[in-house]
């Protein structure tokens, strides 16, 4: 399980419903990777998600870009 699926699991973040789920990687980076982290120090998280098919190709949902209102995308 990754940190960030614990995190939403707790109800720590509110991401989009498929997210956790579909988190590809996921690694620690900063002063704790490289072992020079102190009692203050903050955790690092680095990683990237796969979108719904539909997100990445909303022509498969029926959506034709320019016409009508276009849905709700996913945005950092």
């Amino acid at each position: 399980m990754s940190t960030f699926e614990r995190l939403a699991d707790q109800g720590l973040v509110r991401p989009p419903r498929w997210l956790p789920r579909n988190v590809m990687y996921e690694t620690i980076m900063g002063s704790v990777a490289f072992g020079v982290s102190g009692d203050s120090s903050d955790m690092d998280i680095y990683g990237f998600a796969i979108p719904p098919k539909d997100d990445l190709f909303p022509h498969l949902r029926g959506e034709i870009a320019g016409f009508g209102t276009p849905h709700r995308r996913f945005e950092q």
